[in-house]
Order: C-alpha cells, then sequence, then structure tokens
C-alpha cells in the first residue's frame, strides 16, 4: 500500500534527522523553528508551558507509562487478541508544546500498519485501547524529540502531545 511505504519512509527520515541533531536538514514533519527567537528563548518557553500541561494531566488523573510518558484512555475499545500479527488501522493527530501540528491522520485518511511496525510506545497504546478505542498521550521532551529538539524541524523542549483512535486490527 502506497500509504504504509510513506509511513515507513516517515519513520525512517525521522530516525535520520534525530541522528544528524547537528545539522540543519530542510525537510521534516514538523514546522521550522522561527529564526526571529532564540533557541533557548523557545526552550525555556517550552519548558514552562510543558511544566502547566503536567500539572494539568497530573490532576486529571493520567496513568504513567515510564517516567516521560503520559497517557488517558478517553474510551475503552474491544481487546485485540494475538495483537502481534495483526495489521492495525488507525487515527492520529500529534502536536507539539507550541501547537504546531506534526502528524496528521483523519478519518479520511487513516493508517494502516503491522503491529511489529508500529513505534514504541504507540504499540503498547493500540494493544491498551483496543479495537474502537482512543487514547490521549503526552510524551515529554526526554522520551520523544529531545530536549534539544531537532535543529530547524522540531524546537527545543518540545512535548508529543498525540490523540490515538485504533480503527480496526484484522
Amino acid at each position: 500500500m502506497e500509504l504504509n511505504r510513506l509511513i515507513t519512509q516517515l519513520q525512517d527520515e525521522n530516525d535520520a534527522l534525530k541522528a544528524r541533531s547537528g545539522t540543519k536538514p530542510n525537510t521534516g514533519l514538523a514546522g521550522r523553528v522561527p529564526p526571529s527567537k532564540d533557541a533557548k528563548a523557545i526552550a525555556a518557553e517550552n519548558a514552562k508551558k510543558n511544566q502547566k500541561i503536567i500539572e494539568q494531566i497530573t490532576a486529571q488523573k493520567y496513568s504513567k507509562l515510564d517516567s516521560n510518558t503520559y497517557y488517558k484512555i478517553i474510551q475503552a475499545g474491544s481487546p485485540i487478541k494475538d495483537v502481534k500479527n495483526k495489521d492495525v488501522t488507525f487515527i492520529m493527530r500529534e502536536q507539539l508544546t507550541d501547537g504546531k501540528v506534526t502528524v496528521l491522520y483523519t478519518d479520511q485518511n487513516p493508517v494502516t500498519l503491522p503491529y511489529s511496525q508500529l513505534p514504541t510506545p504507540l504499540n503498547s497504546f493500540v494493544e491498551r485501547a483496543g479495537e474502537g478505542g482512543m487514547v490521549k498521550v503526552y510524551i515529554k521532551p526526554e522520551g520523544g524529540y529531545g530536549v534539544d529538539g531537532i535543529p530547524g524541524e522540531v524546537p527545543p523542549n518540545s512535548m508529543s502531545i498525540i490523540d490515538l483512535k485504533i480503527i480496526k486490527a484484522k
């Protein structure tokens, strides 16, 4: 499927960008870091926003997957039997601390991937939410794009905020 190939290509591109974080690539998923702001100022601004977000989701009783990842099952779906051998169709929206949307798959363009190709921790949320389920995920910079972000692509101290809905698993 063409869409699956594009998803894999985007995942590879993201991994490559993380690996060469010292360079200034000119393509990528996220919006550009505004040149008018100093990276340290952006990092400080995002750190403050992240702290407020963490306070809010803690008050809302989000669960912790690990020290960097918070989640809440918004809608419980049906358990998926033998999920590791299934193709999972889902829709997803990822945005950063500053509100920039980096990934957007809607009902009109859902993604289908083999479970084995889903990145960690996305795969664990497929299992937790189940078929037809929805989950909201917050990943601190340390567990996602890194405190430094991806120069020219993802601003420093960017939290990853994900809305995920599992459509089906076959």
